[in-house]
């Protein structure tokens, strides 16, 4: 089942049962007889955004909501979840479907298909390539990076979605995406950075070099660190001890590039991170118009190329106020450090990765010039007013 929670109330997005009766929009009163409002309130402290803003809030619960009913049910086959729609409420049993002899059979069976296919192996090498470049998610099957031209008939308009900066070989990736955009005279380009929770500098610092409207750019602040010497241990530390003498062949070599890269001023200790340093924009980057659509599932990385972009009046920004801060996100050197009574394991962040234009407000994500929120029907109808929005400001 797909889950939407927005108003203090959960309703069923998509019904991904084999229960024809269940209908998307109804409301979820209750699974297992434990409200959706009181596993909200108990796991709210849990988790927070970057300082004032809420609007990563909702969407933080409605990810992990399946998680913490497992936690307070444990692993079951079935449960009962009371469903209230209209005036009416219903009760119906989710059976959960485990993979089988079936599911063998079902598969057998698309082996069978692809044979009958029988697709040249050039295509099938040309589409797996592909997938490595734009960053394939086999359990989502949809790419890191999407472009499509969402107005028939009109190339000038382009959207590019990217669900991540984590995924796929991002140099290559942009390169074919922009160069797409060259060869259809893109005079419009709509970049969608909702739900993109972040990743590597290395990708949205690519992703920012095809963007900017200067022949040069720097995409970060070179990050402040306490010591010089002891950010290259911090970056091994939470790693079984055994492990030290194994990997010390690479440690040690890495440690050097950590120092060369380190410098001091004015009595503070910086490192450089990519992006850093004053870079050449890239030859083949798009010019023209450009717009951002965020929401609180705006992270971390993807907070940081909307701020660069915001700032710098290089797009117009509609949607909702980023979940990440505008100020910069901790980031950087993530080590995972185990707490000594609980031994519970953590990743904590060791830097405070700024953006190259600063924001004078903290505490607040990147806002938008035209706000926009989707309803709970947009989200039910699979509706998208925010790219809407956008196109008919285009259209005018």
């Amino acid at each position: 089942m797909g889950f939407h929670w927005q108003e203090n109330t959960l309703y069923l997005s998509k019904n991904g049962t084999l229960d024809s009766s269940l209908v998307a929009g109804s409301k979820i009163l209750s699974i297992e007889g434990i409200k959706p409002q009181n596993l909200y309130t108990k796991y709210r402290p849990t988790f927070t955004s970057d300082g004032y803003n809420t609007t990563f809030i909702d969407q933080a619960f409605e990810r992990l909501l399946p998680r913490y009913y497992q936690l307070e049910l444990g692993y079951k086959d079935s449960i009962s979840v009371l469903f209230s729609r209209a005036d009416s409420t219903y009760q119906r049993t989710v059976v959960r479907r485990f993979d089988s002899v079936d599911t063998k059979a079902k598969s057998g069976i698309r082996t069978t298909v692809v044979k009958k296919v029988s697709q040249p192996d050039q295509k099938k090498s040309d589409l797996k390539k592909q997938r490595k470049i734009f960053g394939y998610n086999a359990n989502l099957k949809r790419m890191s990076k999407q472009l499509s031209f969402p107005v028939k008939g009109d190339s000038s308009v382009a959207l590019l979605k990217v669900v991540d900066f984590s995924y796929g070989r991002p140099k290559e990736a942009y390169r074919r995406i922009f160069d797409r955009l060259g060869l259809n005279s893109v005079q419009y380009l709509i970049l969608d950075l909702r739900g993109n929770l972040g990743g590597r500098l290395s990708d949205v610092r690519e992703l920012y070099s095809y963007l900017v409207e200067e022949d040069k750019f720097q995409f970060v602040q070179p990050a402040v660190i306490t010591s010089k010497f002891n950010l290259p241990f911090y970056q091994v530390k939470g790693l079984p001890s055994w492990s030290y003498p194994i990997l010390s062949p690479f440690i040690i070599p890495s440690a050097v590039v950590s120092w060369t890269k380190s410098f001091s001023k004015d009595g503070i200790n910086y490192t450089h991170l990519t992006g850093s340093k004053v870079e050449k924009s890239k030859g083949s980057r798009y010019r023209g118009d450009l717009f951002v659509l965020i929401d609180g599932g705006t992270f971390s990385a993807a907070s940081l190329i909307a701020t660069n972009l915001k700032v710098g009046k290089r797009a117009v920004f509609v949607g909702e106020e980023t979940g990440g801060a505008a100020s910069g996100t901790v980031a950087g050197v993530l080590p995972v450090l185990k707490l000594p009574n609980s031994h519970l394991r953590w990743r904590f962040g060791l830097m405070d990765v700024k953006p190259y234009y600063q924001v004078n407000e903290a505490g607040r994500g990147v806002m938008p010039d035209i706000p926009v929120v989707r309803s709970v029907d947009d989200v039910i109808k699979g509706k998208d007013p925010v790219l809407d929005k956008v196109l008919k400001s285009i259209k005018k």
